[in-house]
């Protein structure tokens, strides 16, 4: 027999960003629950509103079914005595199994033989796991923030004021904070308030109905994508698109109705990311455009409340969105009241790191970077990029951005704004802009040569800094988003095709430290592996088989475009001749292990070669060697690497007949070198011992 589950755990309102992490949260954890117990379900699913967060599984035995279970005693030794005869610990052991001593076996384990036995466990009623296990699970759900309401430490997100645990019709007995579980749900705060009776777990969806309730977050965001496509219609404007913001208004509502708005068309005066930042990141308002992608003096946004409060909710919307813009439309007076290059003095106020100086100071040793940077590699964007680098940083001290203002994270976009209206050439005011860029995971990248110097040179500073400081990431911790800058150094090195070693740019952004840095060459080679690891994962993400990226990093990860062309073209071979080079990288581990253990310096010597098929590999080595050094100084790796491939065949052959570690010393050191040789040459281009290999 099954029954269907409802868990509701009704709150006060939970932040909207908490929401989504705590329903997957709640599903891996009954999920697991299902698992540890051997409790099947058809389907287990979790919603949230920010009133409620939901689990509902379907068809769930009512009962665990009986299993067999292998217990451990304890050790033979001491369940046995010499002539065979039970201890009292086996005895104790199997009374406590229901079982007489003569059931207990030997089971072999890691740690030597134990007494055991294949124990019948009675499979317990579902509802009293769950009622076990539920509170236990909710009390374990983590949230940025949590608080206290009741009388003991429990804490939640926000104070639970009611719980609905149906196992069928049967309700789950437990208590959390002084809160009982029942048969209750309560609806919409403003609709239909209720509370409603939910008899069984099969009537729960129904009861929300009744109470003006959208439980799923996919359909709330449908039904406000579009109410906003039609609001958007009727005001004769162009939606502009925001999913991320669909999403997290989707958690702020229950049922969501979009109610159209105005501002004061003054305003438009502002830039437009200025009042687009208004809206959304304050208020989480939908702006509008005209046809040409002007902004509209029109918003929408997305209510919780009857249709009937519309003209209030209207008029509050446009009282506080009013007073955002009031304060943005004075800090863009003030700012252009001065040239951004006024403004690089003051710079010198702001401490960067403690210890490593201001952002005047950074703001300049980004410039020395950036200005090398581009005579390496875009000649031509060299003066831009040092206007650019001049100028970057002078938005920090505006009054829109300084002091963590609600403007803040307009930082770069209001540079570029402000250079502008100070008559600097667009491609400068792009470059400073361009800078931040990529921003996040799937963001754009910088489109010009001066902006992505830029943007280079500012993460390597930043990393150099940061990991000298000690605050490199650790574990989930990473305060100044360094992996985010490694990958965004990589992201754009890539996509521009510069053929640059980010080993040695950080060694070169690690030296303008100067005497800031004491060990400089440690901090840069930890730096440098650092954003070498990076790099593996851009790899994964481009379809290349983690263990061709990890035999290619082995060798060479410092430039980025070299390392792409050598995985792509290890993938490439080894999917043309896979029996062929998993026959030659596992020659080349054998040459390596045994390397490991004993290695001769210097080059072979023909005079010591004394079986044929030693003979044959040394000859064969020299013939591909000048072959794979040729292609790989052009780097044609698919060329280098076909070549290498000539090597299986003589490889396999000397370990087949020819013993290296012989007693002659003489004859043992010139084996050894030739084992050496090969293994450079080949490593020179990827590690074939790591990849995977069929035993």
């Amino acid at each position: 027999m099954k029954r269907d589950l409802i868990y509701e755990i009704g709150v006060e309102e939970i932040p909207a960003g908490y929401l989504p992490p705590a329903v997957r949260q709640l599903r891996e954890e009954f999920k697991k629950l299902l698992a540890e117990n051997e409790i099947s379900a058809e389907s287990v699913e979790v919603e949230a509103t920010p009133r409620r967060l939901v689990l509902m599984a379907r068809a769930i035995p009512v009962r665990q079914e009986d299993r067999s279970v292998e217990a451990l005693g304890p050790p033979w030794k001491a369940a046995f005595d010499e002539s065979g005869a039970p201890t009292k610990a086996a005895v104790g052991f199997a009374k406590g199994k229901g079982l007489e001593p003569a059931a207990l076996r030997k089971i072999e384990t890691e740690r030597g033989p134990y007494a055991g036995a294949t124990v019948l466990m009675k499979g317990r009623e579902t509802i009293e796991l769950l009622a076990e296990a539920l509170p236990a699970i909710t009390l374990r759900l983590a949230f940025p923030k949590t608080m206290r309401w009741g009388p003991s430490r429990a804490r939640f997100a926000r104070p639970i004021r009611w719980l609905l645990a149906l196992f069928g019709d049967e309700i789950i007995p437990f208590e959390i904070e002084g809160v009982s579980t029942g048969r209750l749900t309560n609806g919409h705060r403003i609709l239909a308030r209720g509370p409603f009776v939910v008899e069984a777990a099969q009537d729960y969806e129904s009861a929300l109905a009744r109470g003006q309730i959208v439980l799923r977050a996919a359909d709330r965001a449908s039904l406000i994508e579009t109410q906003l496509e039609e609001a958007a219609a009727r005001a004769r404007g162009v939606l502009v698109r925001d999913p991320e913001l669909v999403e997290e208004v989707s958690y702020l509502v229950e049922t969501p109705s979009v109610i159209e708005s105005t501002f004061d068309e003054e305003f438009l005066e502002l830039p437009a990311p200025v009042i687009v930042t208004a809206m959304r990141d304050h208020q989480r308002y939908f702006a509008l455009r005209d046809a040409s992608g002007r902004l509209l003096p029109r918003f929408l946004c997305v209510a919780n409340s009857a249709p009937e409060s519309a003209a209030q909710v209207r008029e509050g919307n446009q009282r506080v969105l009013r007073a955002r813009l009031d304060d943005a439309r004075f800090y863009w007076k003030e700012d252009l009241k001065t040239t951004l290059e006024e403004k690089v003095p003051r710079l010198a106020s702001i401490v960067w790191l403690e210890g490593f100086g201001t952002v005047l100071d950074k703001s300049r040793r980004t410039g020395t970077l950036a200005a090398e940077l581009a005579a390496r590699i875009a000649p031509e964007a060299r003066a831009t990029a040092d206007r650019a680098a001049l100028l970057a940083k002078a938005d920090l001290v505006t009054e829109m951005i300084k002091d963590g203002k609600q403007f803040a994270a307009l930082q770069g976009v209001m540079g570029r704004e402000y250079a502008r209206r100070n008559g600097e050439k667009d491609e400068v005011a792009q470059a400073i802009l361009e800078q931040y860029l990529p921003r996040f995971a799937g963001d754009e990248l910088p489109q010009s040569d001066a902006g992505s110097v830029l943007a280079i040179a500012d993460r390597l500073d930043t990393l150099a800094g940061v990991w000298a400081a000690g605050l490199k990431p650790t574990g989930s911790k990473d305060p100044f988003a360094l992996r985010r800058g490694a990958l965004g150094v990589l992201r754009i090195l890539l996509d521009r095709e510069w053929d640059l070693s980010t080993r040695d740019w950080i060694e070169r952004a690690t030296a303008l430290y100067g005497d800031l840095i004491v060990d400089r060459n440690a901090v840069a080679a930890e730096a440098s592996a650092f954003v070498e690891d990076r790099l593996a994962g851009i790899f994964i993400e481009e379809g290349i088989e983690p263990d061709v990226v990890a035999a290619v990093l082995a060798s060479s990860g410092a430039n980025p475009l070299d390392a792409r062309a050598r995985v792509r073209a290890l993938s490439l071979a080894r999917s043309a001749r896979r029996a062929e080079f998993e026959a030659l990288a596992a020659g080349f581990k054998r040459a390596k292990n045994i390397l490991k253990k004993d290695s001769a310096s210097g080059e072979p010597s023909a005079d010591l070669l004394v079986e044929p098929k030693e003979k044959d590999l040394y000859a064969a080595l020299g013939e591909v060697g000048r072959e794979v050094e040729n292609a790989a100084r052009a780097r044609r790796y698919e060329d280098a690497l076909a070549q290498l491939a000539k090597l299986r065949a003589p490889i396999d052959a000397f370990f087949d007949s020819v013993m290296v570690l012989v007693e002659d010393e003489a004859v043992r050191k010139n084996r050894l070198r030739l084992l050496g040789r090969i293994v450079d040459r080949i490593q020179a281009i990827a590690d074939l011992s790591r990849l995977s290999v069929p035993e």
